[in-house]
């Protein structure tokens, strides 16, 4: 999984002998700062420059959870926290702590 500075998620394949693109998907306006694999594999969090934290259905391609405004300041940095919960930081130095509710 992969976040790009124009808020594209990616996801390839490298199991065979060329990579494919499996997932391929823009949910955030501003730069994709920080992407972990959800507990299980079948989704993934991601956290942008536009504030935002989502955590997308990697079967679907859609989000099953999103918080527009996480942060006042753009997010840097994702760490998971339990099962279904998330740590994030921001620009300013602000930490905290989101339970995903899918």
């Amino acid at each position: 999984m992969t976040g790009l500075i124009n808020g594209q998620l990616k996801l390839y394949d490298y199991a065979g002998a060329k990579p494919s693109k499996t997932v391929s998907s823009r949910p955030h306006r501003g730069a994709c700062r920080a992407v972990k694999f959800a507990p299980g594999g079948g989704g993934a969090f991601s956290g942008s420059s536009d504030c935002t934290l989502q955590l997308r259905d990697l079967e679907t391609n859609k989000p099953s959870w999103r918080q527009k405004a996480a942060h006042a300041e753009p997010l840097n940095a994702l760490v998971l926290a339990g099962p279904n919960g998330v740590a994030t930081g921001d620009d300013g130095g602000s930490v905290k702590v989101a339970l995903a509710r899918p």
